[in-house]
C-alpha cells in the first residue's frame, strides 16, 4: 500500500488512495498502523478519492483506535494540498466531501512540501446540552458544540496556566463522561488578548493531540459567542496558530498550513510486525 504522511500543525494522518484501501480495512488496520513506535504512527488514517468531472475529492476518516471520524479541520487542508500535490486538481480552490458534507477550500500558497489553506468549515451547532462538572479549580461550565463532529469547550478561568492543567486526567474523564454518549472531544480553552487563545484539545479515538482544527474552530465559536473574541482570533496550538474569522453567510472560516512530511509503501500483509 502506497501512502504519503502529512500534518496540520503536528496533527498527522496518514493519506491513502481509496482504490488501494476501503474503509472497512482501514479500521481494522489504524490501531496497528498508528502506533506510535512500533507502527507509523499517526492519529488516523484518511482515505481520499477522486471525483474529477466535478472538481471534488472526497475524505473518510478513521482514528487512531480504528473507529470512524466523522470531519477533521486540519485533515481538510492536508486533503486540499495533496489533491493538488498528487495532481487530482487543476486550480487551488475544491470541493472536499465529507461525511457530514461538503466543505470548500481554497490553497492560498502552494509548494510542494506545504500550502496555507482556507476551509469553509460551516456554522457551529449549539443543540449540544452543556454540562457542569467538578475540575480542579470549581465547578466546570462545559459547552457544547458540533462542528459536524461534537465537542465539550471549557472557558478556563482568568489566570489559569496552560501548564497548570492536568491534561491527561482532565482529558480523557469529560471525553468518556457519561453524560456524551459516544464520547466527545475536549477543549480546555485559555484568553490571551481580545483576539488570541490558547487551546488545548483532548481527541476522541485518538486522545491527545498536538493540533485539532475543528476543535480550534468550536472553541472559537464559544469563545465569541460568550464575548470573550469578535469576529476574528487566532487560536494557539502547540505547534503553531490557526486564524479564525467568522462570514455571516458561511459560518466559520479557518486558515492555516498542511505539511507533507513524506512517501512510502508497505506491505499490508506485514502489519502484524510493526
Amino acid at each position: 500500500m502506497k501512502f504519503d504522511k502529512c500534518h496540520g500543525l503536528g496533527n498527522d494522518y496518514v493519506y491513502v488512495d481509496g482504490k488501494e484501501l476501503s474503509l472497512a480495512d482501514a479500521q481494522l488496520l489504524a490501531p496497528q498502523l498508528c502506533r506510535r513506535g512500533p507502527g507509523v504512527g499517526a492519529d488516523g488514517i484518511i482515505i481520499m478519492g477522486q471525483m474529477p468531472e466535478s472538481n471534488m475529492i472526497s475524505m473518510r476518516m478513521v482514528n487512531a483506535d480504528g473507529s470512524e471520524g466523522l470531519i477533521c479541520g486540519n485533515g481538510l487542508r492536508c486533503v486540499a494540498h495533496l489533491a493538488r500535490k498528487w495532481q487530482w486538481v487543476s486550480d487551488d480552490e475544491m470541493i472536499i466531501d465529507t461525511a457530514v458534507g461538503p466543505r470548500r477550500a481554497v490553497i492560498e500558497k502552494y509548494t510542494p512540501q506545504e500550502s496555507n489553506v482556507t476551509v469553509e468549515m460551516g456554522f457551529p451547532n449549539f443543540d449540544k446540552v452543556g454540562f457542569e462538572c467538578e475540575g480542579p479549580q470549581g465547578k466546570w461550565n462545559w459547552h457544547g458544540v458540533s462542528m459536524g463532529n461534537p465537542h465539550a469547550v471549557t472557558l478556563m478561568p482568568e489566570g489559569s496556566e496552560v501548564d497548570g492543567l492536568d491534561f491527561n486526567k482532565w482529558g480523557p474523564f469529560i471525553s468518556n463522561h457519561p453524560h456524551y454518549s459516544g464520547g466527545v472531544n475536549v477543549n480546555f480553552l485559555f484568553k490571551v488578548a481580545e483576539d488570541q487563545l490558547i487551546s488545548r484539545i483532548w481527541e476522541r479515538g485518538s486522545g491527545p493531540t498536538f493540533a485539532c482544527g475543528s476543535g480550534a474552530c468550536a472553541g472559537f465559536a464559544v469563545a465569541r459567542r460568550e464575548g470573550w473574541v469578535g469576529d476574528k482570533a487566532e487560536v494557539a496550538l502547540e505547534l503553531g496558530s490557526l486564524t479564525m474569522s467568522w462570514a455571516e453567510s458561511k459560518g466559520i472560516l479557518m486558515t492555516g498550513p498542511a505539511t507533507w512530511s513524506y512517501t512510502a509503501q508497505c506491505e499490508l500483509q506485514l502489519m502484524d510486525e510493526l
